[in-house]
């Protein structure tokens, strides 16, 4: 393995971590690789286990160093793919999800994404422009809201209050601090 990044997820004697633009599946007892998925054709910063599936968020700035002096490198594209926690086979991506649901255009895409939430068997995150929740158990959108509304248009509440752009993450709110969307 080459190249591994991310923070390594073990859950039943086998590890999952990222090698290069992969995710492998490692036994810590014999060392021998199960799987390894598909190349994802970007970089994958964070990988977490969310039942029987891995979600990992795709896409970043890095530093690579040249001649001793530091480089950055944007890697895309941004977004998330969901993966077979048995096999690594990938089940399906924000790009797939957005072409199904009919979100295109600037207000849709994905240009950064923020760290990663699982919660009842949802996927939340937000990108520049939208908060999104991705049932996992039927790998549909559950919302894809808008952020760019002022607080007094803002159909997501956090803790009661109105959510804005400018508020701290959602993705690290505490587990009791109730998110509400009034969705049309």
């Amino acid at each position: 393995l080459s190249n591994t990044n991310g923070m390594t997820q073990i859950e039943k004697g086998i590890a999952y971590m990222v090698a290069g633009d992969q995710v492998v599946a490692v036994d810590i007892h014999t060392g021998a690789i199960k799987w390894q998925s598909p190349e994802l054709k970007s970089a994958l910063p964070e990988l977490q286990i969310a039942g029987d599936k891995l979600v990992a968020r795709m896409g970043g700035n890095f530093v690579y160093y040249e001649a001793g002096k530091p480089n950055f490198k944007e890697l895309t594209p941004y977004g998330v793919v969901i993966l077979d926690k048995a096999t690594g086979q990938v089940l399906t991506d924000t790009k797939a999800l957005d072409e199904k649901a009919g979100k295109k255009g600037k207000k849709f895409e994905i240009t950064l994404t923020t760290p990663l939430r699982v919660r009842d068997n949802v996927l939340y995150f937000a990108t520049r422009g939208t908060l999104r929740a991705i049932d996992l158990g039927t790998m549909n959108y559950k919302y894809v809201v808008p952020l760019d509304v002022n607080e007094s248009q803002s159909k997501i509440r956090v803790g009661g209050n109105p959510y804005t752009p400018g508020m701290k993450d959602l993705v690290n709110l505490d587990e009791d601090v109730p998110v509400q969307v009034a969705l049309e």
